[in-house]
Protein backbone atom coordinates (compact mmCIF):
# COMPACT_ATOMS: atom_id res chain seq x y z
CA UNK A 1 0.00 0.00 0.00
CA UNK A 2 1.24 3.48 -0.85
CA UNK A 3 0.35 5.93 1.92
CA UNK A 4 -0.53 9.52 1.21
CA UNK A 5 1.50 10.69 4.23
CA UNK A 6 3.90 8.84 6.54
CA UNK A 7 4.64 10.52 9.87
CA UNK A 8 7.75 9.35 11.74
CA UNK A 9 7.28 9.75 15.49
CA UNK A 10 4.23 9.42 17.74
CA UNK A 11 4.91 12.22 20.19
CA UNK A 12 2.92 15.43 20.54
CA UNK A 13 4.08 16.79 17.17
CA UNK A 14 3.30 13.65 15.20
CA UNK A 15 -0.06 13.19 16.90
CA UNK A 16 -1.02 16.82 16.31
CA UNK A 17 -0.31 16.53 12.61
CA UNK A 18 -2.24 13.26 12.53
CA UNK A 19 -5.23 15.00 14.13
CA UNK A 20 -5.24 17.68 11.43
CA UNK A 21 -4.81 15.19 8.60
CA UNK A 22 -7.66 13.13 10.05
CA UNK A 23 -9.82 16.25 10.20
CA UNK A 24 -9.02 16.93 6.53
CA UNK A 25 -9.65 13.25 5.64
CA UNK A 26 -6.08 12.77 4.37
CA UNK A 27 -4.97 9.12 4.55
CA UNK A 28 -1.78 8.65 6.59
CA UNK A 29 0.15 6.43 8.99
CA UNK A 30 2.31 7.19 12.05
CA UNK A 31 5.43 5.06 12.47
CA UNK A 32 6.88 4.87 15.98
CA UNK A 33 9.97 2.82 16.85
CA UNK A 34 8.88 2.43 20.47
CA UNK A 35 5.48 3.06 21.97
CA UNK A 36 3.21 6.08 21.78
CA UNK A 37 4.83 9.05 23.60
CA UNK A 38 7.95 6.89 23.74
CA UNK A 39 10.51 9.48 24.89
CA UNK A 40 8.20 10.84 27.61
CA UNK A 41 7.56 7.30 28.84
CA UNK A 42 11.02 5.75 28.60
CA UNK A 43 13.51 8.64 28.88
CA UNK A 44 12.28 10.56 31.93
CA UNK A 45 12.94 9.96 35.61
CA UNK A 46 10.17 8.88 37.99
CA UNK A 47 9.57 12.28 39.63
CA UNK A 48 9.73 14.24 36.37
CA UNK A 49 7.12 16.96 35.89
CA UNK A 50 6.54 19.35 33.01
CA UNK A 51 8.10 22.79 33.52
CA UNK A 52 5.15 24.44 31.75
CA UNK A 53 1.91 25.02 33.69
CA UNK A 54 -1.12 22.95 32.76
CA UNK A 55 -2.91 25.82 30.99
CA UNK A 56 -0.22 25.60 28.31
CA UNK A 57 -1.28 22.07 27.33
CA UNK A 58 -2.98 22.83 24.02
CA UNK A 59 -2.98 20.51 21.03
CA UNK A 60 -5.29 20.69 18.00
CA UNK A 61 -8.63 19.38 19.25
CA UNK A 62 -7.56 19.03 22.88
CA UNK A 63 -6.49 21.30 25.72
CA UNK A 64 -6.23 21.06 29.47
CA UNK A 65 -9.64 21.29 31.12
CA UNK A 66 -8.83 20.29 34.70
CA UNK A 67 -9.11 22.19 37.97
CA UNK A 68 -5.40 23.07 38.35
CA UNK A 69 -4.41 25.23 35.37
CA UNK A 70 -1.39 26.68 37.20
CA UNK A 71 -0.05 23.32 38.42
CA UNK A 72 2.62 21.24 36.67
CA UNK A 73 1.61 17.86 35.30
CA UNK A 74 3.74 14.86 36.30
CA UNK A 75 5.37 13.09 33.36
CA UNK A 76 3.36 9.89 33.83
CA UNK A 77 0.11 11.85 33.74
CA UNK A 78 1.23 13.67 30.59
CA UNK A 79 1.83 10.30 28.90
CA UNK A 80 -1.75 9.28 29.72
CA UNK A 81 -2.96 12.66 28.42
CA UNK A 82 -1.24 12.01 25.08
CA UNK A 83 -2.57 8.44 24.95
CA UNK A 84 -6.11 9.72 25.49
CA UNK A 85 -5.54 12.32 22.79
CA UNK A 86 -4.49 9.63 20.29
CA UNK A 87 -7.54 7.51 21.12
CA UNK A 88 -9.89 10.48 20.72
CA UNK A 89 -9.43 10.49 16.94
CA UNK A 90 -8.18 6.91 16.44
CA UNK A 91 -4.68 7.97 15.41
CA UNK A 92 -3.27 5.38 12.96
CA UNK A 93 -0.13 4.60 14.98
CA UNK A 94 2.06 1.61 14.18
CA UNK A 95 4.32 1.03 17.18
CA UNK A 96 7.52 -0.99 17.17
CA UNK A 97 8.37 0.14 13.64
CA UNK A 98 11.77 1.85 13.37
CA UNK A 99 12.49 3.87 10.24
CA UNK A 100 16.14 3.47 9.30
CA UNK A 101 16.25 5.17 5.90
CA UNK A 102 14.18 7.54 3.74
CA UNK A 103 14.84 7.61 -0.01
CA UNK A 104 13.27 9.30 -2.99
CA UNK A 105 11.30 6.88 -5.15
CA UNK A 106 9.72 8.32 -8.26
CA UNK A 107 7.27 11.05 -7.21
CA UNK A 108 7.26 9.87 -3.59
CA UNK A 109 9.41 8.22 -0.97
CA UNK A 110 10.45 4.74 0.09
CA UNK A 111 11.00 4.10 3.78
CA UNK A 112 13.18 1.26 5.00
CA UNK A 113 11.83 0.10 8.37
CA UNK A 114 12.21 -2.73 10.85
CA UNK A 115 8.90 -4.02 9.47
CA UNK A 116 9.83 -3.87 5.79
CA UNK A 117 9.63 -1.18 3.13
CA UNK A 118 6.83 1.40 3.15
CA UNK A 119 5.97 3.63 0.19
CA UNK A 120 4.42 7.06 0.61
CA UNK A 121 3.76 10.26 -1.30
CA UNK A 122 4.86 12.56 1.54
CA UNK A 123 6.94 12.00 4.66
CA UNK A 124 7.06 14.10 7.83
CA UNK A 125 9.83 13.61 10.39
CA UNK A 126 8.33 14.43 13.80
CA UNK A 127 11.05 13.00 16.02
CA UNK A 128 12.17 16.19 17.80
CA UNK A 129 15.77 17.35 18.06
CA UNK A 130 17.66 14.76 20.11
CA UNK A 131 17.43 11.09 19.11
CA UNK A 132 20.28 9.42 20.96
CA UNK A 133 22.10 10.39 24.16
CA UNK A 134 25.23 12.43 23.47
CA UNK A 135 28.05 10.88 25.47
CA UNK A 136 31.22 13.05 25.60
CA UNK A 137 34.38 11.37 24.33
CA UNK A 138 36.02 11.84 27.73
CA UNK A 139 33.53 9.36 29.21
CA UNK A 140 35.58 6.56 27.64
CA UNK A 141 38.52 7.51 29.89
CA UNK A 142 36.63 7.12 33.18
CA UNK A 143 37.73 4.21 35.36
CA UNK A 144 35.45 1.16 34.99
CA UNK A 145 34.87 1.12 38.75
CA UNK A 146 32.90 4.36 38.42
CA UNK A 147 29.26 3.83 37.44
CA UNK A 148 28.12 6.03 34.51
CA UNK A 149 24.54 6.73 33.51
CA UNK A 150 22.92 9.21 31.11
CA UNK A 151 19.92 11.39 31.93
CA UNK A 152 17.78 9.34 29.54
CA UNK A 153 18.39 6.22 31.65
CA UNK A 154 18.13 7.76 35.13
CA UNK A 155 14.98 6.92 37.13
CA UNK A 156 15.54 7.64 40.84
CA UNK A 157 18.31 7.89 43.48
CA UNK A 158 17.91 4.27 44.62
CA UNK A 159 18.87 3.14 41.13
CA UNK A 160 22.46 4.31 41.72
CA UNK A 161 25.06 2.51 43.85
CA UNK A 162 25.85 4.05 47.22
CA UNK A 163 28.18 7.03 47.27
CA UNK A 164 28.57 10.55 46.01
CA UNK A 165 27.31 11.58 42.58
CA UNK A 166 28.86 13.91 40.02
CA UNK A 167 26.24 15.44 37.74
CA UNK A 168 27.78 16.79 34.53
CA UNK A 169 25.73 19.62 33.07
CA UNK A 170 23.78 22.40 34.77
CA UNK A 171 20.95 22.96 32.31
CA UNK A 172 17.40 21.95 33.15
CA UNK A 173 17.80 18.16 33.43
CA UNK A 174 21.13 18.31 35.24
CA UNK A 175 19.93 20.78 37.86
CA UNK A 176 16.65 18.97 38.47
CA UNK A 177 18.38 15.64 39.01
CA UNK A 178 21.14 17.16 41.12
CA UNK A 179 18.48 18.63 43.40
CA UNK A 180 16.64 15.31 43.65
CA UNK A 181 19.81 13.45 44.55
CA UNK A 182 20.73 16.09 47.15
CA UNK A 183 17.26 15.93 48.74
CA UNK A 184 17.64 12.13 48.88
CA UNK A 185 20.73 12.61 51.05
CA UNK A 186 23.41 11.95 48.45
CA UNK A 187 26.63 13.99 48.41
CA UNK A 188 26.32 15.80 45.07
CA UNK A 189 28.92 17.49 42.89
CA UNK A 190 27.59 19.56 39.99
CA UNK A 191 29.84 20.32 37.02
CA UNK A 192 28.38 23.53 35.63
CA UNK A 193 28.03 24.96 32.15
CA UNK A 194 26.80 28.33 30.95
CA UNK A 195 23.05 27.54 30.95
CA UNK A 196 20.80 30.34 32.14
CA UNK A 197 18.23 30.51 34.91
CA UNK A 198 14.60 31.63 34.84
CA UNK A 199 12.56 32.70 37.86
CA UNK A 200 9.61 30.39 38.37
CA UNK A 201 7.42 33.40 39.09
CA UNK A 202 8.11 37.08 38.64
CA UNK A 203 5.89 40.07 39.37
CA UNK A 204 2.82 37.94 39.95
CA UNK A 205 3.03 35.56 36.99
CA UNK A 206 4.79 32.39 35.93
CA UNK A 207 7.81 32.95 33.68
CA UNK A 208 6.07 31.05 30.88
CA UNK A 209 3.09 33.39 31.13
CA UNK A 210 5.35 36.42 30.60
CA UNK A 211 7.16 34.69 27.72
CA UNK A 212 3.83 34.01 26.06
CA UNK A 213 2.57 37.56 26.53
CA UNK A 214 5.80 39.04 25.15
CA UNK A 215 5.76 36.77 22.10
CA UNK A 216 8.99 34.98 23.00
CA UNK A 217 7.39 31.56 22.47
CA UNK A 218 6.29 32.46 18.94
CA UNK A 219 9.79 32.99 17.58
CA UNK A 220 10.85 30.71 14.73
CA UNK A 221 14.38 29.31 14.33
CA UNK A 222 15.31 31.93 11.73
CA UNK A 223 14.77 34.61 14.37
CA UNK A 224 17.50 33.22 16.65
CA UNK A 225 20.94 34.90 16.83
CA UNK A 226 22.57 31.79 15.33
CA UNK A 227 21.60 28.21 14.32
CA UNK A 228 23.58 26.94 17.32
CA UNK A 229 21.15 28.73 19.65
CA UNK A 230 18.58 26.00 18.96
CA UNK A 231 20.77 23.52 20.82
CA UNK A 232 21.64 25.52 23.91
CA UNK A 233 20.73 24.04 27.27
CA UNK A 234 17.35 25.12 28.60
CA UNK A 235 17.52 27.47 31.61
CA UNK A 236 17.30 25.67 34.93
CA UNK A 237 13.77 25.58 36.29
CA UNK A 238 11.47 22.90 37.67
CA UNK A 239 7.80 21.99 37.88
CA UNK A 240 8.39 19.32 40.54
CA UNK A 241 6.78 19.88 43.92
CA UNK A 242 4.48 22.61 42.65
CA UNK A 243 7.20 24.37 40.66
CA UNK A 244 10.05 26.57 41.85
CA UNK A 245 13.21 28.33 40.77
CA UNK A 246 16.46 26.36 40.69
CA UNK A 247 19.47 28.47 41.59
CA UNK A 248 23.17 27.62 41.69
CA UNK A 249 23.67 29.99 44.63
CA UNK A 250 21.06 28.22 46.75
CA UNK A 251 22.47 24.88 45.62
CA UNK A 252 25.87 25.92 47.02
CA UNK A 253 24.32 27.16 50.27
CA UNK A 254 22.45 23.85 50.66
CA UNK A 255 25.64 21.83 50.33
CA UNK A 256 25.82 20.86 46.66
CA UNK A 257 29.47 21.22 45.63
CA UNK A 258 29.74 23.32 42.47
CA UNK A 259 32.54 22.81 39.94
CA UNK A 260 33.48 24.27 36.57
CA UNK A 261 33.06 22.49 33.28
CA UNK A 262 34.47 18.96 33.17
CA UNK A 263 37.56 19.31 30.96
CA UNK A 264 39.51 16.05 31.14
CA UNK A 265 39.43 12.58 32.69
CA UNK A 266 42.19 10.11 33.42
CA UNK A 267 40.86 7.05 35.20
CA UNK A 268 39.69 8.27 38.59
CA UNK A 269 41.16 11.78 38.25
CA UNK A 270 39.08 14.56 36.74
CA UNK A 271 40.07 18.10 35.78
CA UNK A 272 37.56 20.94 35.80
CA UNK A 273 37.92 24.26 34.01
CA UNK A 274 38.35 27.45 36.02
CA UNK A 275 35.01 28.84 34.80
CA UNK A 276 32.64 28.35 37.74
CA UNK A 277 32.42 32.07 38.45
CA UNK A 278 31.70 32.75 34.77
CA UNK A 279 29.01 30.06 34.67
CA UNK A 280 27.25 31.34 37.78
CA UNK A 281 27.32 34.91 36.48
CA UNK A 282 25.95 33.70 33.13
CA UNK A 283 22.96 32.18 34.94
CA UNK A 284 22.46 35.36 37.00
CA UNK A 285 22.71 37.59 33.92
CA UNK A 286 20.20 35.45 32.03
CA UNK A 287 17.64 35.83 34.84
CA UNK A 288 18.30 39.55 35.22
CA UNK A 289 17.93 40.16 31.47
CA UNK A 290 14.63 38.29 31.46
CA UNK A 291 13.33 40.26 34.44
CA UNK A 292 14.38 43.52 32.78
CA UNK A 293 12.45 42.52 29.66
CA UNK A 294 9.38 41.85 31.79
CA UNK A 295 9.77 45.19 33.60
CA UNK A 296 10.00 47.03 30.27
CA UNK A 297 6.98 45.17 28.92
CA UNK A 298 4.91 45.97 32.03
CA UNK A 299 5.82 49.65 31.79
CA UNK A 300 5.20 49.83 28.03
CA UNK A 301 1.82 48.11 28.20
CA UNK A 302 0.79 49.81 31.47
CA UNK A 303 0.07 46.46 33.13
CA UNK A 304 -0.92 46.38 36.79
CA UNK A 305 1.61 44.05 38.41
CA UNK A 306 3.16 43.77 41.89
CA UNK A 307 6.70 45.11 42.33
CA UNK A 308 9.73 42.87 41.95
CA UNK A 309 10.89 40.99 45.03
CA UNK A 310 14.66 41.13 44.60
CA UNK A 311 15.25 39.51 47.98
CA UNK A 312 14.23 36.06 46.75
CA UNK A 313 16.52 33.41 45.28
CA UNK A 314 15.59 34.24 41.69
CA UNK A 315 18.19 37.02 41.73
CA UNK A 316 21.27 35.11 42.90
CA UNK A 317 22.23 37.13 45.92
CA UNK A 318 25.20 36.52 48.19
CA UNK A 319 24.45 32.90 49.09
CA UNK A 320 27.17 30.43 48.28
CA UNK A 321 30.56 31.24 46.81
CA UNK A 322 30.22 32.33 43.17
CA UNK A 323 33.97 32.12 42.72
CA UNK A 324 33.95 28.41 43.54
CA UNK A 325 37.22 26.52 43.37
CA UNK A 326 39.87 28.47 41.53
CA UNK A 327 42.32 26.92 39.09
CA UNK A 328 42.37 23.64 37.23
CA UNK A 329 41.80 21.38 40.21
CA UNK A 330 42.11 17.61 40.01
CA UNK A 331 40.04 15.43 42.28
CA UNK A 332 41.00 11.81 42.84
CA UNK A 333 37.93 9.60 42.84
CA UNK A 334 38.72 6.70 45.11
CA UNK A 335 37.77 5.68 48.61
CA UNK A 336 37.65 9.32 49.75
CA UNK A 337 34.99 10.14 47.15
CA UNK A 338 32.94 7.08 46.07
CA UNK A 339 31.50 8.70 42.95
CA UNK A 340 28.78 7.67 40.52
CA UNK A 341 28.99 9.67 37.31
CA UNK A 342 25.76 11.03 35.91
CA UNK A 343 25.82 12.64 32.49
CA UNK A 344 22.97 15.12 32.17
CA UNK A 345 21.56 15.90 28.75
CA UNK A 346 19.80 18.97 27.42
CA UNK A 347 16.05 19.27 27.06
CA UNK A 348 14.27 18.82 23.75
CA UNK A 349 13.82 21.73 21.40
CA UNK A 350 11.17 21.77 18.72
CA UNK A 351 11.00 22.46 15.03
CA UNK A 352 8.20 24.95 14.44
CA UNK A 353 8.69 27.42 17.26
CA UNK A 354 11.10 28.10 20.05
CA UNK A 355 8.65 26.45 22.45
CA UNK A 356 8.29 23.47 20.14
CA UNK A 357 9.10 20.83 22.75
CA UNK A 358 5.78 21.37 24.47
CA UNK A 359 2.11 20.99 23.67
CA UNK A 360 1.66 24.78 23.80
CA UNK A 361 3.61 25.52 20.62
CA UNK A 362 1.99 22.70 18.68
CA UNK A 363 -1.42 24.18 19.40
CA UNK A 364 -0.28 27.61 18.29
CA UNK A 365 1.32 26.12 15.17
CA UNK A 366 -1.95 24.57 14.01
CA UNK A 367 -2.22 26.72 10.83
CA UNK A 368 1.16 25.30 9.71
CA UNK A 369 0.61 21.63 10.53
CA UNK A 370 -1.24 20.51 7.42
CA UNK A 371 0.10 23.07 4.98
CA UNK A 372 1.96 20.94 2.41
Amino acid sequence: MRHRVAIIGAGQAGLSLSHELTRLKVEHVILEKGVLANAWLTQRWDSFSLVTPNWMLRLPGRQYEGDEPDAFMPGSEFVRWLQEYARSFAAPVRTGVEVTRVCRSGSGFLLSTSGGQIACENVVIATATYQTPRIPDLAAHIAPVICQIHAADYRNPSQLPAGAVLVVGSAQSGCQIAEELHLAGRPVYLSTGSAGRLPRRYRGRDANDWQDRMGLLDRTPDMLPSPAARFRGDPHLTGTGGGRTLNLHTFAAAGIRLLGRLAAVDGDAMRFDDDLAHNMLAADDFAERFCAMVDDYIAREAIAAPPADTSNSDFGGATGDPRGRRGHRQRRLGDRLPLRLFLGGGALLGCLRISGAGAWSIGHSRPFLSRT
